[in-house]
């Protein structure tokens, strides 16, 4: 019942466009109904992805190397329809 993303890197040029967008909605729109949870990890440094993904419904677990973050899956596809 949760997916965890360990790692997304998108290459400069793509960066701050709708290609992260893209990519959610669609698989946002593959993931089973079990999953109840999305956890991911956010470089403490990269705010605009800790920003994204407290606008997505995510809150800080604990802080280590990287910022574990976790949130409601319901939310998440909500927020991709």
């Amino acid at each position: 019942n949760l997916l965890m993303i360990e790692e997304m890197q998108i290459a400069k040029p793509y960066q701050r466009t709708t290609l992260f967008y893209s990519f959610c909605k669609h698989f946002s729109g593959m993931l089973p109904e079990e999953i109840e949870r999305v956890e991911a990890y956010a470089d403490p440094r990269n705010l605009h992805s800790r920003k994204l993904m407290f606008r997505l419904g995510m809150t800080e677990k604990e802080e280590e190397r990287f910022i574990h973050l976790s949130g409601s899956a319901a939310k998440i596809r909500e927020w991709f329809k």
